[in-house]
């Protein structure tokens, strides 16, 4: 089990309003969801925080897993009129 929180979701809200926020969930999602393999799970806890469950993996699997989902929405995100 792997648990995501998304950072800056409330200054996103705060600066850009809720729109933009949920924007940035859904594109985090997207993103988050192509890394992941098909046997996988994602779910939303509340908020910003997502738990993802991991079937039949290793140490080393579940590590590439969290590497892939990291990489993806770490690239730029365009919120509001900003890249």
């Amino acid at each position: 089990m792997l648990f995501l929180d998304i950072d800056g979701l409330k200054y996103v809200n705060d600066t850009f309003g809720h729109p933009a926020g949920d924007r940035l969930i859904t594109e985090c999602v997207a993103r988050a969801t192509y890394a992941l393999r098909p046997s996988d799970l994602m779910a939303r806890l509340g908020g910003d925080e997502f738990v993802l469950l991991l079937e039949d993996v290793d140490a080393a699997a579940a590590s590439s897993v969290a590497e892939r989902v990291l990489a993806e929405p770490a690239r730029a995100l365009p919120v509001g009129h900003r890249a």
